[in-house]
């Protein structure tokens, strides 16, 4: 018995209109994943895909089900103190708790202790319930493995770097759902739509003046119309924006649209565009 599982993502089903007037062909993308299971209709009963009677599983890939699952589990590793996307942040704000704030004392500050812990779970929860993950079946194994600090594993679902820039990206308020790998030979995937748009997420290691150049270079043939780079700690706007203006004019971008970023000491900035326009920067450094 078997069916597809499509949540009707319009762009990914027909294909789409790029920014710069290219139509995208439709990609197979994490919306319409086949669910089989045994029955009369399959030979033996074995679970192949030989009958055609349409059942879709509740612990599979796309279900209501499978998604809750990883929400749950997001939601109790981003609490975790040592978490790697948000812990910083959470430690800040305790550490505040902690220096003006002591528990139990008569002024009313156990209280506000108990008030700042149930409103950082309430936004965690909020952020966390914009990014999707239920294009691939949730396993316990594997998340603990995917979300081990240091871990980069990025076959299974978004890594640690990955995750935290989606995360940046749904506390905007867009919605962020992960993409799986391509299992067809020498056909990449991109990352993630991003309020529907196939989108490619760079978070790259080094720092040097070429950075964003080879990185875009390296979204060639995924088929992602927006491109999301984060950069380390303190790199150069200045620096960015160079090598992103030698990439644009040294060749026929194939995507339509970038965000690159950076984090500082006073909230980091960020250049966008659309490619054929000029790109902007908005925030400290720029």
């Amino acid at each position: 018995m078997c069916a597809d599982d499509c949540s009707g993502r319009d762009m990914a089903l027909h294909g789409w209109v790029g920014m710069n007037g290219t139509f995208h062909e439709p990609t197979a993308g994490p919306q319409c994943v086949t669910h089989c299971t045994p029955d009369a209709g399959d030979e033996g009963g074995d679970g192949d895909c030989d009958g055609s009677t349409p059942s879709p599983t509740k612990t599979t890939a796309g279900s209501a089900e499978n998604r809750q699952k990883w929400y749950e589990a997001r939601v109790a590793w981003l609490m975790q103190p040592d978490n790697p996307v948000i812990g910083e942040y959470l430690a800040r704000i305790r550490e505040i708790n902690k220096k003006y704030c002591q528990r139990g004392a008569r002024d009313g500050c156990g209280w506000a202790n108990l008030a700042d812990g149930i409103l950082m779970e309430e936004h965690i929860r909020e952020v966390a319930g914009r990014i999707d993950e239920s294009a691939v079946p949730f396993r316990a194994d594997r998340f603990k493995t995917l979300t081990k600090k240091g871990s980069n594993l990025t076959t299974y679902s978004f890594s640690n770097p990955e995750y935290a820039l989606a995360w940046d990206i749904a506390s905007g308020g867009s919605k962020v759902a992960s993409v799986p790998e391509s299992n067809v030979p020498k056909v990449k995937s991109f990352d993630a739509y991003v309020d529907g748009v196939p989108s490619e997420f760079k978070i790259p290691p080094g720092s040097t003046k070429d950075t964003v150049q080879n990185n875009l270079k390296n979204m060639e043939g995924k088929g992602a119309v927006r491109a999301y780079i984060q950069l380390k700690d303190g790199y150069s706007s200045g620096q960015a924006m160079e090598s992103l203006k030698r990439y644009l004019g040294s060749t026929t971008a194939p995507f339509s649209e970038y965000y690159i970023q950076a984090r500082g000491d006073l909230g980091g900035w960020m250049i966008s565009g659309k490619v054929g326009s000029d790109p902007k920067c908005k925030g400290w450094g720029c």
